[in-house]
């Protein structure tokens, strides 16, 4: 049995994802030096702004559909967010890894790794 219903996963999942987004639209210069110890600049910063305005979106995507009824389409949306979580949790890994973020890496290893296992919990059960 999952430890979060869904609305409240997909409403975390929001508090989260809204507000790194913003931060790494916004202040990249500022914001990922503290959590990576990466210093971008010229096409490192646009990377950066794109990935943020991701985050921002899937943020919205949760937010919005965190107290929409169980149907087909929810659970796409959920399938998604696991497929996405996975592939950003290999790629955390692979960062901390190689040693191409510090330590404060971990946060996002630990992060994806909560949001693949929390919403994989829901992809797996029957409709």
């Amino acid at each position: 049995m999952p430890l979060l219903s869904l609305p409240r996963l997909m409403a975390f999942s929001a508090m989260v994802a809204v507000p790194y987004g913003l931060l790494t639209l916004l202040v990249p210069e500022l914001w990922l030096p503290l959590m990576t110890g990466l210093n971008p600049s010229g096409e490192g910063l646009l990377l950066a702004r794109m990935y943020g305005t991701q985050l921002v979106g899937f943020g919205v995507l949760s937010w919005w559909g965190r107290n929409t009824p169980d149907s087909p389409a929810k659970r796409v949306m959920i399938r998604g967010f696991v497929v996405v979580d996975a592939l950003s949790l290999a790629v955390a890994l692979y960062a901390v890894g190689t040693g191409a973020v510090g330590p404060a890496g971990w946060i996002d290893v630990v992060g994806f790794a909560f949001f693949v296992v929390a919403f994989g919990a829901y992809a797996v059960r029957p409709a």
